[in-house]
């Protein structure tokens, strides 16, 4: 009898997820057309349902669920974002946003961050590892345009760093960033995607060093400690501004402490 009740409740389930598939496309059409009212608490009871679909019926409300991602009302942005999130959870994740590449690249210029970095979690699902190289040059072509939040464009340095090869493009595009006036926070995630690509190239550690001129000293202490993870070769093409730091008495202590470390690392002098 406990058995029949559970197989009960599954078909039950997969029922429900299955009439609420037909709606999914037209939910968020509703919201497009102005016919619908989008809140937090029905954004997260759908993201709920979506993990129990059917992966060829989310695969077809994908497109307009990506559509409604460019609407202005926040409420309908915050429902895609909850949505979205719930699809990228899924173990069928690849084969249903796979269709949806182009789209989904689209996303990265859209204004709200959530959904700006959402797109590129989606990416990584959909196109699996390496990324192929027309996602590699929208992403880098986006990540070059100063008109988009600089957060976004960070997490897509990391996104590339992560799945791509070390290309001299890729090489140009992180420097010019890197070359801006940028918050410290976009700073300090730039210098720790470059830390997590466990990268050796001299260009991309000479953009760590480069940092150690910052005035900020949180920028500095993270330039020192991204060298110091990335290896002793990487310590020894920043020497001469490790030993300027470590020997300045004006410098904040913490800097020169994590300077003087890194010397000592590499058998440097320590001034």
């Amino acid at each position: 009898m406990r058995h029949f009740m559970a197989l009960s409740y599954v078909l039950a389930v997969i029922g429900s997820a299955q009439l609420c598939a037909q709606s999914l496309s037209e939910h968020f059409l509703n919201l497009l057309q102005g016919n619908g009212i989008a809140n937090e608490t029905e954004g997260i009871s759908i993201a709920r349902d979506v993990r129990l679909l059917p992966s060829a019926e989310v695969e077809d409300a994908l497109p307009i669920i990506l559509d409604a991602a460019e609407a202005e009302s926040e409420n309908v942005k915050q429902q895609v974002a909850l949505v979205l999130l719930a699809i990228s959870e899924r173990n069928d994740a690849g084969e249903i946003l796979a269709p949806s590449r182009d789209a989904l690249l689209s996303l990265l210029r859209n204004p709200d961050q959530r959904i700006c970095r959402l797109s590129l979690q989606l990416l990584k699902e959909a196109e699996g590892r390496p990324v192929g190289s027309q996602v590699t040059n929208v992403i880098a072509a986006f990540v070059d345009d100063q008109g988009f939040d600089e957060q976004c464009q960070v997490a897509a340095i990391g996104f590339l760093l992560e799945r791509t090869s070390q290309t001299d493009a890729l090489k140009d595009s992180i420097g010019r960033f890197s070359s801006r006036t940028l918050r410290p926070t976009v700073r300090l995630d730039l210098l720790n995607s470059i830390a997590l690509s466990g990268t050796t190239d001299e260009r991309l550690i000479q953009v760590v060093v480069d940092n150690l001129s910052q005035e900020n000293p949180r920028i500095k202490k993270a330039a020192i400690q991204t060298l110091r993870r990335l290896g002793t070769p990487t310590l020894g093409q920043g020497a001469s501004m490790l030993q300027a730091l470590a020997a300045d008495t004006s410098e904040d202590a913490e800097v020169r402490s994590e300077a003087s470390a890194a010397l000592r690392e590499i058998g440097a002098t320590i001034p």
